[in-house]
């Protein structure tokens, strides 16, 4: 286990010393205030004061001497010697200060201007992210969409396998994008956790399951062990939980040929109703060499890894699942030996949950299958490609949806003011009329289809939108590429008419 190593600038300040930092900044905000003149003058009159009040103590002290020889002028001797050192103290002082408040003005406005440019290089870099990001959902969404319509036809052996390698090398790229943006949420701080009461072991059992069949063409045994005094549920965020694990095993079967895979679940309780949640991944693969293991956690260190860049990857998977797992209060550290295998430690935290005696259990929300009962249900899809209208009812006509299409926002509105619709499937950003626009003149429309069930169908991907699109009040949202479960469980969450 690694412990984080504290950098000189975390380490605490005394409050003593804060305080004076405090009023130093506070005395340097004025002096940048007020003109050079007013302050070498104001420098210059503290200067002579305090001289004066000097001379005066040193005066009141010579008193005695100056009443017992009333002929020595001793006091106008320490006034004026007074004075003159206070005037050779002043000049030197009050340049030496001036020089050093243009400095330190000087680096402070430099450090403000770095501030601006860097807050403005990332607003803009997670703008051209999002830019990106939608520019490439969107053809990819006809690429996996039309995979999807095509793998639902009647197709030889050789056609399949051929569909079946351009939906994975599609899978791929979209796995880049999807890492590529969430090391910038990360980087950004604008990745919040979903806390909520899920399933431990069956979730995670699911998970690893996802990799049984790569794992059988491998020649490798892949297997789960949840220790017996795991909680069934437990309130973490399934989802990121789920996305550092699939990475662990997806490395892990990537690099292990006819060896085995090991997949280990235990929970050991913190108190004040925590539980610190470890798995374990242990291989027998090609392991790592203690270099290999320093770089192993940096974003887009494996392309420097000559061994490993051979079995393909970016890199960016462990390096987003360690900072993950830092903010679920936990971590993620490896022990590994060349030629011998490699073992990966996945530590977070979550909250127990409290059992309620004679109470029925959570009910999961059931994702919908694809064989959803969609039958004379008629959907509007609204959108300005073609391609993504082609897409969705393509997927959707198959299992008995009547679909229709618009390519805006106001045909959208002439469609539906002369035929009757169940659902609407809207383009969030369209030319002239957007989403947003379009649902607010349907939501204000006064018309019998004014509360039409709506699922937002939108290549933009980023933090937040989902939550955005929902408060809009749309029913649904499903990001592009389109994957028909995905759209399926929206669908049926709209409609639960349409679940089978």
């Amino acid at each position: 286990m690694t412990t984080p190593q504290t950098s000189g600038q975390d380490r605490t300040i005394r409050p003593g010393r804060r305080h004076s930092i405090g009023w130093l900044d506070a005395f340097l905000t004025m002096a940048e205030r007020i003109s050079p003149f007013h302050l070498n003058a104001a420098l210059v009159a503290i200067i002579f004061g305090s001289s004066l009040i000097l001379s005066l103590l040193f005066a009141a002290l010579f008193a005695p001497l100056v009443g017992m020889h009333p002929e020595a002028p001793l006091f106008e001797i320490v006034v004026l010697t007074a004075a003159f050192v206070s005037v050779i103290i002043a000049v030197p002082a009050v340049m030496y200060a001036n020089a050093l408040l243009r400095k330190i003005s000087g680096v402070r406005r430099q450090l403000r201007d770095a501030l601006t440019e860097a807050t403005l290089a990332n607003r803009a870099k997670s703008e051209f992210l999002a830019n990106m990001s939608h520019e490439i959902r969107t053809p990819m969404n006809g690429v996996l969409g039309m995979v999807q319509v095509l793998d639902a036809t009647a197709l030889t052996d050789s056609q399949r396998e051929s569909l079946r390698l351009i939906r994975v090398s599609g899978d791929m790229l979209m796995s880049l994008i999807d890492d590529i943006l969430d090391l910038s949420r990360i980087e950004a701080g604008r990745i919040d956790l979903r806390l909520s009461a899920n399933a431990l072991i069956r979730s995670l059992a699911d998970t690893v399951a996802l990799f049984q069949a790569r794992a059988e063409e491998n020649g490798t045994s892949l297997t789960f062990i949840a220790a017996p005094d795991t909680p069934e549920r437990l309130v973490y965020d399934s989802v990121r939980v789920r996305q550092c694990l699939g990475n662990l095993v997806s490395n892990a079967v990537k690099f292990t040929q006819g060896g085995t895979i090991t997949v280990t679940l235990s929970a050991l309780p913190q108190g004040a109703g925590q539980a610190e949640v470890t798995l374990t991944v242990q291989d027998t693969g090609i392991g790592m060499d203690p270099a290999a293991q320093r770089k192993l956690f940096e974003a887009f260190a494996q392309a420097e890894n000559t061994p490993v860049r051979d079995y393909g990857g970016t890199g960016l998977g462990l390096a987003i699942s360690r900072r993950l797992a830092r903010m679920m209060g936990g971590d993620i550290t490896v022990t590994s030996a060349a030629g011998v295998g490699s073992c990966f430690v996945f530590r977070f935290r979550g909250k127990t949950l409290t059992p309620v005696s004679g109470g029925a259990a959570d009910v999961v929300e059931p994702v919908a299958s694809q064989t959803a009962n969609l039958q004379g249900i008629s959907i509007l899809v609204v959108d300005d490609s073609t391609v993504n209208r082609r897409v969705a009812c393509g997927l959707l006509a198959p299992l008995g949806a009547l679909c229709h299409e618009a390519s805006g926002g106001e045909e959208a509105l002439a469609l539906l003011a002369g035929c009757q619709t169940d659902l609407i499937l809207l383009d969030m950003q369209m030319p002239g009329m957007d989403g947003a626009a379009t649902l607010q003149a349907i939501r204000t429309s006064g018309t019998p289809w004014a509360q039409v069930p709506v699922v937002a169908l939108t290549a933009n991907a980023m933090e937040g939108e989902r939550r955005r699109c929902l408060q809009m009040g749309m029913q649904g949202y499903a990001s592009k590429p389109v994957r028909l479960a995905a759209l399926l469980e929206e669908i049926t969450r709209a409609l639960p008419d349409a679940r089978p």
